[in-house]
C-alpha cells in the first residue's frame, strides 16, 4: 500500500507537506508511509479516502480505480447516511429500553 501513498500524492499534485498538514501528521511521517517504514494509521486513511475522494479497494488492493466515479461518490454517501440514521434509531431503541429496564 506504501506506493499507493505515494501515487495518490502525485497524482493530485500536493507536497508531502501539504499531504501531512491534510492528515494531521509531520511531513515525516508522510515519508515514513511512502517509503514503508511505517503503516498509515486508519484515522489517516479515512482522512485520504474522504478528503481526496480515493477508492478504498484500490488504496488497500490495488485494485480497481484510484478514484471513486460521481456513481460510486453517491452510492458511499448514501450508504454512509443510511448507516448514520440507523445508528440515530438504534440510540434511540437503546434509550428507551434503559427507560424500560429502570421501571
Amino acid at each position: 500500500m506504501f506506493d499507493r501513498i505515494k501515487e495518490i500524492r502525485e497524482k493530485i499534485f500536493i507536497t508531502q507537506q501539504q499531504m501531512a498538514n491534510a492528515l494531521n501528521v509531520r511531513k515525516q511521517a508522510i515519508s515514513d508511509y511512502e517509503r514503508g517504514i511505517n503503516t498509515i494509521p486508519t484515522k489517516a486513511l479515512i482522512i485520504l479516502i474522504n478528503d481526496y475522494n480515493i477508492n478504498i479497494n484500490w488504496l488497500l488492493s490495488g485494485k480497481g480505480n484510484m478514484l471513486l466515479s460521481d456513481t460510486e461518490k453517491v452510492s458511499t454517501a448514501q450508504q454512509i447516511q443510511e448507516l448514520n440514521d440507523r445508528i440515530k434509531e438504534l440510540e434511540i431503541e437503546n434509550k428507551v429500553l434503559k427507560e424500560l429496564i429502570k421501571k
